[in-house]
């Protein structure tokens, strides 16, 4: 029994049958068949049952009809030519209608790059004694490698051309039954995809597919949305080019995948972006949060709208956009931005933006140095955001690595506190609403000197005075500003104020 492999599939044809006679035999054969023209023999079409004496001569034989056949007087060549024979015409007609099935299954799908098949021989087969061909549509022979391994032979070849492939595959220079047996070979890459464009939701979507030269076989597409599936309907218009249509149904991300015998094409899945008239994108850090006197802007995604169908609604102004939209913002405390369509506000609108004034945060008795012998023990400062308006704080020290707590006090006032452990100089730095706040970052040394006493300092020296109370102040609120410097002690500082009183 051989036993043929494409691929590691085994053919449909396979396994085969071949009759090994011994030297002996093969010689009585063939003097049998010589001997054909002279004796009779009997034109028995098949042989179903053959009975044998118990000298081992066969004696009878049962015909297509059923009957009997005595064959007794025949020498033994006869007899066994009769049989030959009759086997060959019943291997004969058993071959015909195998071939025909062979035709129509032996072929196989192949992608065009490099292939192989295994071929299974059970019993001794010499090296060399299997020889593969592949032959091209265009009716080029390529030889193809074969390598054996105990009774297993594998030959590998790398087709270049799309198309009816055949193989042969010969034992002792003869076609094994099948052989040449058919492939087909493709190439996914070959295939085109095009006319996918923006779509809207509820609107039937269509694009082309063209595989002619891609070689024979199955296409299948699927479109998903969130990893659902959408339905969609594949037609073949002319030989192997296809129209997809589907109905997106949900604003978003669709994925389009495109295969070609189980292979994606080149550029699959592709990714197409569905609109929705009634969902619009609104997105950006400064549509929540914002500044006093800084740019703010935040951006519109709406592919089927144009730039006259969007209005902006904020605290009572209405603006027109394009793509995206800056204004500075004046006043602190929470704003309202309404997004319209078509006069209809988009999904979430309106949004809630928080506006605040960063100079307006100020921060005190930050720590001036960090003794050795106060390591592992708590250090706090304080935070007064009261006139700063409505935002978020961001407290970091040496970039996150040291822990922060924040406690609110009173009203919009908090202390930080946080545990040094290791004798480096320790950063803080401080945000709000993503702008750095006055002062910030503030340098922290870890040192093993004691504070100076007053006695022995003679003169203090001011770094840097900072802080909006020092240009410009709000009626009936406190003002305030920075005096930053080393060695500086509250007893060295004076300050004195001027104006209309």
């Amino acid at each position: 029994m051989v036993r043929i492999y494409c691929q590691g599939v085994e053919l449909p044809s396979s396994p085969i049958s071949l009759h090994v006679l011994s030297p002996e035999e093969s010689r009585a054969a063939s003097r049998g068949i010589s001997n054909t023209s002279r004796d009779e023999v009997v034109p028995e079409s098949r042989a179903d049952v053959v009975q044998t004496n118990s000298d081992g001569n066969d004696v009878l034989q049962k015909s297509d009809s059923g009957s009997d056949v005595d064959i007794s007087h025949k020498s033994f060549a006869q007899r066994r030519l009769h049989i030959i024979k009759q086997l060959e015409t019943q291997n004969g007609s058993v071959k015909k209608e195998s071939t025909r099935r062979t035709r129509s299954s032996n072929e196989q799908l192949l992608k065009a790059g490099k292939n192989s098949g295994k071929i299974n021989a059970h019993g001794d087969c010499a090296a060399g004694s299997v020889q593969v061909d592949a032959v091209s549509p265009s009716g080029r022979v390529q030889p193809c490698m074969v390598t054996k391994r105990a009774n297993s032979y594998t030959a590998s070849f790398t087709p270049q051309q799309v198309g009816l492939w055949k193989i042969g595959i010969l034992y002792e220079g003869e076609h094994i039954r099948g052989s040449p047996f058919s492939c087909q070979v493709f190439d996914a890459g070959l295939v085109e995809v095009y006319g996918l464009d923006v779509g809207l939701v509820g609107q039937e979507l269509r694009f082309n597919v063209n595989a002619s030269e891609a070689g024979r076989g199955t296409l299948e597409v699927s479109v998903l949305r969130h990893g659902r599936l959408i339905p969609s309907i594949v037609k073949e218009e002319a030989p192997q080019q296809y129209r997809v249509n589907f109905v997106p149904d949900g604003a978003g991300q669709y994925k389009i995948h495109v295969l070609f015998n189980r292979m994606e094409v080149k550029g699959s899945p592709f990714i197409l972006d569905i609109a929705d008239a009634s969902a619009v994108s609104v997105f950006g850090e400064q549509l929540r949060g914002a500044s006093v006197g800084r740019p703010a802007s935040f951006m519109i995604h709406a592919a089927a709208a144009g730039p006259n169908d969007i209005t902006v609604e904020i605290t009572g102004m209405i603006l027109f956009l394009e793509l995206s939209w800056t204004r500075s913002l004046v006043l602190p405390g929470e704003h309202s931005v309404d997004v319209r369509i078509f006069d209809q506000s988009v999904q979430d609108s309106p949004f809630a933006c928080n506006v605040g004034a960063p100079e307006k945060v100020a921060v005190r008795a930050v720590p001036r140095r960090i003794l050795t012998k106060d390591l592992h023990t708590e250090h706090s400062f304080e935070i007064d955001a009261s006139s700063a308006g409505s935002g978020n704080l961001e407290i970091m020290i040496n970039g996150g690595r040291v822990p922060c707590r924040v406690k609110e006090i009173v009203n919009r006032q908090y202390k930080a506190v946080f545990t040094p452990t290791q004798s480096i100089t320790h950063t803080i730095e401080m945000r709000f609403n993503g702008e750095e706040v006055a002062g910030s970052p503030w340098h922290i040394p870890v040192e093993d000197r004691p504070e100076r006493q007053y006695e022995t300092r003679t003169t203090s020296y001011y770094s840097e005075l900072s802080g909006a109370g020092l240009v410009r102040a709000p009626i009936n609120k406190i003002a305030s500003f920075e005096i930053t410097g080393e060695g500086l002690d509250t007893s060295d500082i004076q300050a004195k104020i001027y104006g209309n009183l």
